[in-house]
């Protein structure tokens, strides 16, 4: 097991590059930056579904890779289930949600696409991960609404985009049902070349 390449692990939000780099050979340069989500319930949602479960967001600039993890959605939906982050900055008031969020205005809307949706299995669970550009960097994205569909396009979920470390339960929750408490923590490397490594891979 020859030792090729290390990095050191940090918190939160990072712009670094690896100290473990051959003389002469720069590792490039990344800025990481993390937001969470823990969703509840849709604010005055009265329909049969219980939905809980997390949204992480990863953004390396302008691009968002998307990873969604829920439970009590309905079951074996999809495609065509719809998770996206809205205008809104509260999930307590379904009136404030609003609709989808993008920039510039007049552009396309990015999560009326093929990806940004989920498939659940018979139990009402569902994984997924997509990619897409919302037009802004992660500081234009927080505190911003992410709401779960539907089949039929209704909102059954809903969670707020939180940065950093936290602990919370969503607000969407209904009434007599609490949501799970979670804490988040992330880190990140960046790996280069091991030091004192003299083989040919880089």
């Amino acid at each position: 097991g020859v030792r090729v390449g290390c990095g050191t692990l940090k918190s939160g939000n990072m712009k670094t590059k690896s100290k473990g780099a051959k003389k002469g050979i720069k590792s490039k340069k990344r800025n990481y930056n993390v937001l969470n989500a823990v969703i509840g319930t849709y604010p005055d949602y009265d329909g049969d579904l219980v939905v809980s479960g997390d949204i992480e967001i990863t953004f390396d600039e302008y691009a968002i890779d998307f990873r969604f993890n829920g439970k009590g959605l309905e079951a074996g939906c999809g495609p065509g289930c719809g998770v996206h982050i809205h205008t809104g900055t509260t999930c307590s008031d379904a009136d404030l949600v609003g609709g989808h969020y993008w920039a510039p205005a007049g552009t396309e809307d990015p999560w009326m696409n093929d990806v940004t949706y989920y498939d659940s299995n018979s139990s009402g669970n569902a994984i997924g991960q997509f990619s897409i550009e919302n037009g802004y960097l992660m500081e234009g994205n927080v505190g911003h609404a992410v709401v779960v569909h539907d089949s039929e396009g209704v909102r059954v979920g809903c969670g707020t985009l939180k940065s950093g470390n936290m602990k919370t339960k969503s607000k969407g929750a209904k009434k007599g049902i609490k949501s799970k408490k979670r804490n988040y923590n992330v880190l990140n490397a960046v790996i280069g070349t091991y030091p004192d490594y003299a083989g040919n891979l880089i």
